[in-house]
């Protein structure tokens, strides 16, 4: 059984691989892990269409440049199905998911309960960083759900600079999906 710290080096050397190439480069790579993933014996397809569209808004997250309302409601949509919820239509506000810190948050507390969420802003880049607060008052919980031996601190996200203070939402929430695409692998495993 691996140690922690092997886990978590093993998780941010995946992470950085991903990173690398293009939007449709990243994007690709996804699509040939979903066509291999789904020729698995007794692979539950549900799971991994939902783990496809996390990873493919966290892509779509950490490519893009600037929001627009247009994307926020793409993204709502997108948020909306990996809740479980019904998306917003056309005649309801769309939460500004990458205009507002709350909103950001408010979607890791709805998501991820009993998660810390750490953020900030600066001239180079819009930082977040996300994780199971073991010793609050879901620890127990926390515990059951996230094993610490099979799941990082924390996720973080450095997006690149410029583009203005969305980028600290957008880091928030991509946290928020990598966590979520974590938690399915778990359930899958187990």
């Amino acid at each position: 059984m691996a140690t922690r710290m092997e886990i978590i080096r093993a998780e941010r050397a995946a992470l950085e691989a991903d990173r690398a190439g293009t939007y449709e480069e990243r994007r690709s790579r996804l699509n040939a892990w979903f066509r291999v993933a789904c020729t698995g014996v007794g692979a539950d397809h549900t799971k991994l269409v939902r783990h496809l569209k996390l990873r493919d808004f966290e892509i779509h997250l950490t490519s893009e440049n600037p929001w627009s309302a247009w994307a926020d409601r793409e993204r709502a949509h997108v948020l909306a199905s990996v809740q479980g919820v019904q998306p917003p239509t056309w005649f309801e506000a769309v939460p500004a998911y990458t205009r507002s810190l709350d909103a950001a948050r408010a979607f890791v507390a709805g998501t991820l309960p009993g998660f810390w969420v750490s953020s900030g802003l600066c001239a180079l880049t819009g930082h977040a960083s996300i994780g199971a607060d073991y010793n609050g008052p879901d620890g127990e919980r926390l515990h059951r759900e996230w094993p610490t031996d099979r799941t990082p601190c924390d996720w973080s996200e450095d997006l690149a600079p410029g583009g203005g203070p969305h980028h600290e939402c957008m880091a928030i929430l991509a946290c928020a999906v990598r966590a979520l695409a974590h938690k399915l692998q778990l359930e899958a495993s187990a």
